[in-house]
């Protein structure tokens, strides 16, 4: 049998009994069309992608993009950064699972009785034999079956073919796979059988699920789907006879390969081309043939094709007759070619091979075209730096050179013919070569041709596909005549540079200004503060890629630095923060900026194509706003509460400043009030709830949103006339007296309280003036006395001072009352619980009046003999409120309670009802709330300081330096044994408060008129001091406020870290520091020394534990002296920013103390000791 060297075919082939059809794609989008995205290859990962062109410069050598793999290309990214993707024109592998197999169209026998390839990149099956149908195609859910009229016997398998021998007397069906689809041939042996009339008009049964078919243009049929889609297509039917072979037997003119290269000179042998096979000469006409073209119809589910009569009954038709009705595949991938001698005829993806030049057996010229799918290099942005088109040629007329040509064309289709031709667009190689005649030594062999003006065409127009054409430089040269195998490949090198970034700004924002007028105004900046610059950049091969950053000074046009990140995978954020070096700190700046991303090879045009301009100011306003109220006036007692007024803001005309911000009682500085040129603003009305300390901040802000610093307007509102009765106020004038007992009389003493503001602070302070002795000496027993104040006792609103023999409506005055436990009138060896009543002065009385200065006994039977302790076993004694009515029940009686500490335990004691005929007062029996270890403690009150409305019982340890002050919470849930709970006992203080120190402490009540409750002590050597109170927070010896030095900077805690350094004074809780008992605190820690190896000793805030080197003397001059390192080599030490640094985020440390600016700080003003009482009895005070 005579065979014949072609290669394979592009795209999936389909024969319908005479009729080419062809698996479809999407077509080739016509000139000025949107091109479809390729689905011939997909992107690969970036990661993979970033590992391959890591890998590739590591070794030097390509590396394949797995991912990108499809079944007609292959892509791998080169040691230089580019990608090189090769684009064969028909399948070469498919895939399976997980993975790629080779193309194998070896047919099998399979379990459903059918026969098939056994790896295609069609679903296509073979009858197995019987009355199932021919062809079976299936597409998803869209499906075509063609059928023989009778019954197929079972076919031979051979390779790739299958044979149905004699389904017509000396008529053989064959179907052969190539992988991508299939050919078919009716091969008429004999003249006798040429004369059946079944072959005068042949007819096929066809079945379709989802598709319809009808004949298409250039004479073959159209297969689409529902959608109208073209799914499967092909040119017209084709019929031959055998004449050149019996040329080629008869030893005429030279018609095969090795007869008609024996008249020409012999050129050199090359190397075996790939890519070809053998096929038999029946599936592919010669040019020497007699061809017929055969017209084909559909009726209904009829295809009919009507072979040529004259061939069929020809007195000189060479047999066998072939009638070949071969199928193509329908995609952005295709080939064809055009005969001039059938200028009409059509051979889209015919099963033939590609031809080029004259032939001069038939007068046939030819020209050849292939329609390669070109989405991975064709797209906007691509740079192109080789392409080759390869094909091998099969066959020469001699092995004498002759040139073709490569050039770029229109869009081919099925009706492409010589009459119909795409226009010839642009020439892009020749090449002069001979090849495929192997009788003369010049075998099969590629041929390699340069196509980049074809490809750069391709990407001028951003075509999806690029359609190629060959053709003879000489198409009247004979020798010129070449054939080339139909599987051709354009292996194609390019790069696509980065995406221009997107995304692109500054944090903070800025409008990006295309000059410098008009440009946004930032403020300052810090070294933990930086603007950045912004952008994503991403790489449309998935390439890991860089930004690269310019910046440069508008008012000096110079370039300030240009920065490149590191490579970041496609698609991600990358920052550039601006170091602070290039951003002045004593003028304004103008900068300008653009970014563009690089992969390594590439790089993007710069975005903005015009800079972005912003300016920096890091010059704030010089002056905080004046504030002025008529109603309150600054460190002045002012309007009553409630009184509204209208706060006034005054930038004195800086035309710096566009904005105030304020806020009252806290630094949060929230508000926001507009102004021009720092002009007058008058803030909305405001009134302030409470009497007491209030604080309006405010600070102003210019076009850059820097701040000036904080100005603090403290006023106080003065109590209205209606206000409710004042806690620890004896004498109704709205302020908190003190009464208390002196060691060497036997007397009590009421101690008058009034407050006022330091002109200097603009603190509250309270003062106590010595009334005189509201009571007789009698009894004679207050030296040992046990006092208690606070509470009204006869639930009259007022607190009690013992009252003796009047009736109980007489003591309904509104003062504070007074408990003492003393020795029993008229047994003195017995101990009594006595109430005084209080008749409460009132304003301006100038001493307490007590209706009785005998006191009233308790009535309490449970605390005499027999009891479980007596009055006398009592051994502290404190106020408590209201905590209920027993220790196991949480229920309220508005009466006051007692707790008293017996026998080393806590007890708590209920008050009830005092009677209203004899003026008597009970209590309940004592109830143990908290068990041992209560001798080492100091009850002093139990006062709300949490907020919820319940006493929380304040105590102090007598030893302790751990947690000298302390608070135990009531829980409602547990009633008054909360109050004995050591689980739940919050520390308030570490040193400083036990006896050693403090000869007496109480919680008298609110003296700085701030709405909570303070403390008063007296120091062991005599001294009043006062502490402000927090609430749940503690007690601290100052109010909080920031610790300024050099350079105007403040004491700060660095951002989630524990060093003490120098910063900007912002206002944040870490610059705000409290004296307690000579420790600084802040953050709920204290300033502590730390010594590192070969280092200064360095400030932090640690845990506050009392050592001494948390202790911290304030010298007059300003110096901060730790006294945990005095004498230490000989000197003292104190707080320092070294070298007089007043940069940010310098550390502090300590330093020899030296009359040196950087020791000089202004710290929190303490709030004592404050000696207001005179007379040498103060050491001997006692306050209850």
């Amino acid at each position: 049998m005579r065979f014949r060297r072609i290669g394979g075919r592009g795209l999936v082939p389909l024969l319908v009994g005479g009729l080419a059809l062809s698996v479809a794609g999407i077509p080739a989008a016509p000139a000025g069309a949107a091109a479809p995205r390729s689905d011939s290859g997909q992107s690969a990962p970036a990661a993979e992608a970033e590992s391959a062109r890591q890998q590739a410069a590591r070794t030097g050598q390509p590396v394949e993009l797995l991912a990108a793999r499809s079944e007609t290309s292959e892509q791998v990214v080169n040691p230089d950064g580019s990608h090189t993707v090769t684009q064969h024109l028909r399948p070469v592998r498919i895939r399976t699972g997980g993975g790629w197999t080779p193309v194998d169209p070896t047919l099998k026998a399979a379990a459903d009785g059918t026969v098939r390839p056994a790896a295609s990149a069609v679903d296509v099956a073979f009858s197995g034999g019987g009355g199932k149908p021919l062809i079976t195609l299936a597409k998803g859910p869209r499906r075509l079956s063609i059928s023989w009229p009778d019954a197929l016997p079972a076919p031979t398998l051979d390779g790739a073919t299958a044979t149905y021998p004699a389904v017509l007397p000396d008529v053989d069906l064959k179907v052969t796979a190539t992988g991508d689809g299939y050919t078919q041939v009716l091969v008429v042996k004999t003249r006798q059988a040429a004369l059946d009339p079944r072959l005068a008009d042949l007819r096929f049964r066809l079945d379709g699920q989802n598709v319809a078919v009808s004949t298409g243009e250039g004479g073959g049929l159209e297969v689409k789907d529902t959608t109208g889609a073209t799914v499967w297509a092909g040119p017209s039917a084709l019929m031959w006879d055998s004449r050149g072979d019996a040329a080629a037997a008869a030893g005429t003119a030279a018609k095969s390969p090795a007869a008609k290269g024996a008249a020409a000179a012999a050129d050199g042998a090359g190397p075996a081309a790939p890519g070809p096979q053998d096929i038999p000469a029946e599936e592919a006409p010669d040019p020497t043939d007699r061809t017929a073209h055969l017209p084909i119809s559909v009726v209904g589910d009829t295809l009919e094709v009507k072979p040529d009569a004259r061939l069929l009954t020809a007195a000189d038709t060479e047999f066998p007759l072939v009638i070949d009705p071969s199928v193509t595949a329908f995609g952005r991938q295709a080939w064809t070619r055009v005969d001039k001698s059938y200028p009409n005829q059509a051979y889209w993806n015919a099963n033939d091979i590609a031809r080029v030049g004259h032939e001069d057996q038939d007068g046939g010229t030819s020209r050849s075209f292939f329609q390669m799918d070109s989405w991975n290099f064709t797209r906007p942005g691509v740079r192109i730096n080789s392409a080759r088109f390869e094909i091998v040629e099969t066959h020469a007329w001699s092995c004498s050179a002759r040139p073709v040509e490569l050039w770029w064309t229109g869009a081919i289709n099925s009706g492409t013919n010589w009459n119909n031709q795409p226009g010839w667009g642009g020439w892009s190689d020749t090449q002069n070569v001979a090849k495929g005649n192997e009788a003369h030594g010049c075998g099969d062999d590629w041929v390699y041709f340069n196509a980049y003006n074809a490809v750069m065409a391709g990407v001028q127009y951003q075509s999806p596909s690029l359609t190629l054409g060959l053709r003879a430089s000489n198409e009247s040269d004979t020798y010129g005549w070449k054939k080339f195998d139909n599987n051709p490949r354009l292996v194609v090198n390019y790069n696509y540079p980065p995406d221009a970034p997107t995304a692109y700004g500054t944090n903070p924002s800025t409008v990006c200004a295309t000059t410098a007028t008009g440009a946004t105004v930032l403020g300052a900046t810090t070294g933990t503060n930086l603007i950045q610059l912004q952008a994503t950049v991403s790489d449309p091969q998935g390439d890991q890629v860089r930004a690269h950053f310019w910046l440069a000074d508008d008012d000096t046009n110079t370039l300030l630095t240009d920065w490149t990140s590191g490579f970041v995978n496609s698609g991600s954020p990358v920052s550039f923060p601006i170091p602070a070096q290039y951003i002045p700190t004593d003028r304004p700046i103008s900068l300008r900026w653009q970014v563009r991303a690089e992969d390594g090879t590439d790089a993007s045009a710069g975005v903005p194509a015009v800079p972005c301009h912003f300016k920096v100011d890091p010059l704030g306003p010089k002056n905080p706003p004046a504030i002025a109220s008529p109603q309150y006036p600054a460190q002045r007692f002012g309007a009553p509460a409630g009184t509204a007024t209208n706060f006034t803001l005054n930038g004195g005309g800086d035309p710096d400043v566009v904005k105030y911000v304020y806020s009252y009682d806290t630094d949060s500085l929230a508000g926001t009030a507009t102004t021009t040129s720092g002009g007058l603003v008058t803030l909305p009305s405001y009134t302030p709830a409470g009497a007491g300390l209030h604080t309006l901040y405010a600070a102003s802000v210019d076009p850059a949103g820097n701040r000036s610093s904080t100005a603090a307007y403290r006023f106080y509102p003065t109590r209205p006339a209606t206000a409710p009765k004042v806690a620890g106020d004896f004498d109704n004038d709205g302020y908190v007296d003190l009464v208390g007992t002196v060691s060497d009389e036997e007397r009590l003493y009421f101690y008058k309280g009034t407050a006022s503001v330091d002109n200097a602070t603009g603190l509250v302070t309270s003062a106590f003036a010595r009334g005189t002795d509201p009571l007789s000496a009698e009894p004679p027993a207050w030296q040992s006395a046990l006092v208690a104040r606070g509470g009204d006792y006869v639930n009259d609103g007022v607190p009690d001072q013992p009252p003796a023999g009047q009736p109980r409506t007489s003591w309904d005055d509104g003062a504070q009352d007074v408990l003492a436990i003393q020795p029993a009138i008229g047994d003195p060896t017995r101990r009594a619980l006595y109430l005084y009543a209080n008749d409460g002065g009132g304003p301006g009385a100038g001493a307490v009046q007590f209706q009785n200065t005998m006191g009233t006994s308790v009535v309490d039977p449970k605390l005499t003999a027999g009891a479980p302790f007596g009055w006398a076993d009592v051994t502290q004694l404190a106020a408590a409120g209201d905590i209920g009515t027993s220790a196991t029940s949480t229920a309220k009686d508005n009466v006051q309670d007692l707790l008293v500490v017996a026998n080393d335990k806590l007890y708590a004691i209920y008050g009830r009802a005092c009677l209203t005929t004899d003026g008597e007062c009970a209590f309940s029996a004592p109830q143990e709330v908290g068990n041992a270890g209560w001798n080492g403690m100091e009850i002093i009150r139990a006062v709300d300081l949490t907020g919820d409305g319940n006493p929380d019982l304040i105590a102090r340890s007598r030893t302790s330096t751990t947690d000298g002050l302390r608070m135990y919470p009531y829980v409602p849930a547990a009633g008054a044994t909360s109050l004995g709970a050591g689980s739940t006992r919050v520390p308030l203080g570490t040193t400083g408060w036990g006896t050693a120190a403090l000869k007496s402490l109480s919680a008298p009540g609110d003296l700085d008129l701030d709405g909570k409750v303070d403390l008063v002590g007296i120091t062991v050597d005599g001294a009043m001091r006062f502490w402000h109170g927090d609430g749940a927070n503690g007690f601290s010896s100052s109010v909080s406020s920031s610790i300024t030095g050099i350079g105007n900077k403040c004491v700060d805690i660095a951002y989630a870290q524990t060093d003490a350094i120098l910063f900007t004074c912002l206002g944040g809780g870490n610059q705000h520091w409290t004296w307690n008992n000579n420790s600084l605190m802040t953050l709920g820690k204290c300033l502590d020394i730390t010594v590192p190896p070969n280092s200064n000793p360095l400030g932090v805030l640690a845990p506050c534990n009392g050592s001494p080197a948390q202790q911290w003397l304030g010298l007059p001059d300003g110096h901060l002296q730790n006294r945990g390192y005095d004498g230490v080599n000989g000197v003292n030490w104190c707080l320092a920013s070294p070298g007089s640094s007043t940069a940010d985020n310098t550390r502090l440390i300590l330093w020899q103390c030296m009359p040196y600016t950087d020791q000089v700080w202004q710290p929190p003003v303490q709030l004592g000791p404050r000696e207001t009482l005179t007379g040498g009895w103060l050491s001997s005070l006692r306050i209850a």
